[in-house]
């Protein structure tokens, strides 16, 4: 009888030590942060997509619950496109984000999807072609900017 309670206690020590020496399975889930507004709905979640804590989604939301932005963090960075979004869920807006500057062509657009504008950035400063759109689709204005100042 002795001898089973040994070989109990010694049996049931392993389990514990296996258990708890590994980590819960996690089936696809990742670890989310939130912030919220004063009336509790949800401001702004974080989806992380390592261990880091510097690398996932980042979410932002309306009061009502919307949601209003999203956006790739790599290395606590924006990095990727930028996307805004309307009440109604349609993209008003796209901002390109390398290393955390603006760099690319962002785009604004009307609430048929159409493009309305169009900026060319780099280095997080309006460089080079932009161009407003009239809802047809066709060019209605054209400038140019270098270093963040307008040229043409």
């Amino acid at each position: 009888m002795l001898n089973n309670k040994k070989i109990s206690l010694t049996i049931l020590s392993i389990l514990i030590m296996f258990f708890s020496g590994c980590s819960t399975p996690s089936l696809g889930a990742k670890k989310v942060e939130k912030t919220y507004y004063t009336g509790g709905q949800v401001r702004t979640s974080f989806t992380w997509t390592d261990k880091t804590g510097k690398n996932g989604i980042q979410r932002t939301f309306g009061y009502e619950g919307e949601t209003t932005s999203s956006v790739k963090i790599t290395n606590g960075v924006k990095n990727g496109m930028m996307t805004f979004y309307d009440a109604k869920g349609l993209v008003i807006k796209q901002t390109p984000y390398i290393n955390g500057f603006i760099d690319g062509v962002a785009k604004e657009f009307y609430p048929n999807g159409d493009k309305m504008v169009t900026y060319t950035y780099a280095g997080n400063k309006k460089n080079g072609p932009a161009f407003s759109y009239y809802p047809s689709g066709e060019v209605h204005k054209q400038a140019m900017y270098r270093n963040g100042k307008l040229i043409d």
